[in-house]
């Protein structure tokens, strides 16, 4: 459902933000903590593409319950042109991408950060992969350095 999402005081606590304050919902962690996390670490990857194309080492695969799959992204950009955009947006399993965030850029060749979040409902039991994908309108984007990281956790209702 719509919110931002978060951990909580207790450790498998998970909470969300929305218009109505915070809501505890009756959202835990999977015992055993089907988790998984990718980081950065080729420098300065770009794109010119105007179609999804993956963002350097941003995949994660694990092997999940059934349960939802929440997805976090946090990652430094710039791009070549001041009148241009960078839009992010997770895939699972190699589906259409989903949970789009578009950002226009606010200074040429500055960095700024782009952080999105995404929740899978309840998948089937098994493998799967998630990816952050991304695209330009138009010049040249870069993802800052290796700075950027994919955290993805399974959770239960």
């Amino acid at each position: 459902s719509a919110g931002i999402w978060g951990f909580g005081a207790a450790s498998t606590e998970v909470l969300r933000f929305n218009s109505s304050g915070v809501q505890k919902g009756g959202v835990t962690l999977k015992a055993g903590g089907q988790s998984s996390h990718a980081i950065g670490t080729t420098g300065s990857p770009t794109t010119v593409s105007a179609s999804y194309a993956d963002l350097a080492e941003m995949s994660v695969t694990l092997t999940t319950t059934g349960g939802d799959l929440l997805c976090w992204f946090a990652g430094a950009f710039l791009h070549s042109d001041a009148a241009r955009s960078i839009q992010l947006a997770f895939s699972l399993d190699a589906a259409a991408e989903v949970f789009p965030f578009s950002i226009g850029t606010p200074i040429v060749n500055e960095p700024f950060m782009i952080v999105n979040a995404g929740r899978f409902a309840a998948p089937a039991a098994g493998s799967h992969t998630i990816k952050v994908r991304w695209l330009t309108d138009g010049a040249t984007a870069t993802a800052n350095g290796a700075q950027r990281q994919l955290i993805v956790q399974e959770l239960s209702h």
